[in-house]
Order: structure tokens, then C-alpha cells, then sequence
């Protein structure tokens, strides 16, 4: 779980999700079906007196994702994958969860409890051109 405020002076509160979400759960924006587990983002604000978490939205699918990392108003989101999937990194856009990159096939294991820590050594051992697709969306590396 990680907490971070935007521009605005919004807070938030982003968690990882193992498994689908419940039925019951309506978040303001979904970025597709998650079957496998997701992020979700949800403003912290004060309504009546009390503090309250307001779904704002969730993540595509992500098979075990760890828990995210927010910068400069991105995720950077690891689905750890299993034996059968392998571990890819995601940056999505903070107040949205739109994707801006993904690393696709370049990671050629899984991650299963690595965290954070190990998405940042695995992104930084992409090959240069894969790291630079998301230049574009404002977002690169620089490892």
C-alpha cells in the first residue's frame, strides 16, 4: 500500500489486489477486466466529519502484483507473474491508471516477492529502446 497527493492537494491511497474485485466494487474508472488481481486507487476525503475512501479507479490485470510505487504522479505497478507468466512492469498515470508503458516479453522470469526493489533492477535492464517508449508520455529512465 502506498499514500501520495497530487497537485491539486488531493490525497490518495493505492493498494495491490490479489484476485478479482468484488462485484459490489464500483470504481469511477476501470482499466479492464482483472482476474488475476489489480491496483486500486481510491481519494482520501473528509465527508460529515470523518475521513472516507472514495473508489477513483483500478488497473488492468496484473497476476500478483506487488504492492506500488507513486513519483511525480506515476505507478509503477509489477505484476509479478507465476511459473507460467512472466513479470512485466506497468507505469500508469496516477490519477487515472492508464497505462503510459508496459515491458511486455522483455522480462524473461517471474517475480514472486520481490517487490519494488526488484522492478527497478528489472527495468533498468531493459534494453534501451524498450526503455524509451514511454519518452513520450513525459516519463524515462535514466538508470
Amino acid at each position: 500500500m502506498t499514500h501520495w497527493q497530487d497537485a491539486n492537494g488531493t490525497a490518495w491511497l493505492l493498494a495491490s489486489v490479489s484476485g478479482p474485485l468484488a462485484a459490489e466494487a464500483k470504481f469511477e474508472t476501470n482499466n479492464g477486466a482483472a482476474t488475476h488481481g489489480s491496483i486500486v486507487a481510491f481519494k482520501v476525503a473528509e465527508q460529515d466529519g470523518k475521513t472516507v475512501l472514495i473508489p477513483a479507479w483500478s488497473s488492468q490485470d496484473l497476476v500478483n502484483p506487488a504492492p506500488p510505487v507513486v513519483a511525480n504522479g506515476l505507478v509503477i505497478a509489477l505484476s509479478e507473474g507465476d511459473r507460467k507468466t512472466h513479470a512485466r512492469i506497468y507505469v500508469l498515470d496516477a490519477n487515472t491508471g492508464k497505462q503510459l508503458y508496459a515491458s511486455g516479453s522483455e522480462i524473461a522470469t517471474y517475480a514472486q516477492m520481490s517487490g519494488y526493489p526488484s522492478a527497478i533492477l528489472m527495468l533498468s535492464s531493459l534494453p534501451t529502446t524498450a526503455r524509451s517508449t514511454a519518452s513520450g508520455s513525459g516519463w524515462s529512465t535514466n538508470f
